[in-house]
């Protein structure tokens, strides 16, 4: 029910009432779940908070409660749409080490930055791809799951 509630909030940019909603599952004594954590991180990035997103993202592994791709590809859009390359770069590299894939917007992401600037960071992004991760994107996407 919090999720649902801090995930509606956050779409609507009430972001202050979704922080107080979150904080409220610690006074209860809940433990957000992945969702939670991630539809949090989603809303904190969609309004320009990426230092206190990645906190959150730190503090919730640290509570116990691994991210999953959908939380690493929220954060990492919310660093490329920043332009804030160098932390986007450190997540990625982090979010393969942990076996997952970027989602198609996030490698969208990634690949129209490349068209629109030679910045060095989105192109070592891209070369230091593993071709492994692009292809099970791509078939994600003839899947129709990414």
């Amino acid at each position: 029910m919090y999720t649902i509630l801090i995930d509606k909030l956050c779409k609507e940019g009430r972001i202050q009432m979704a922080r107080e909603t979150f904080h409220i599952l610690y006074l209860k004594g809940l433990h957000p779940n992945v969702k939670t954590y991630t539809a949090m991180i989603w809303g904190l990035c969609r309004q320009g908070f990426l230092d206190e997103a990645k906190e959150l993202f730190v503090k919730m592994d640290e509570d116990g409660c691994s991210p999953n791709d959908a939380t690493y590809n929220v954060i990492i859009r919310g660093f490329l749409g920043a332009k804030r390359y160098d932390e986007a770069k450190v997540l990625l590299k982090d979010m393969v080490g942990r076996g997952f894939s970027a989602d198609s917007s996030t490698l969208e992401i990634i690949i129209d930055l490349s068209k629109q600037q030679q910045d060095p960071i989105v192109l070592e992004m891209i070369e230091s791809w593993d071709l492994k991760n692009i292809c099970k994107i791509k078939s994600n996407l003839h899947k129709g799951t990414a």
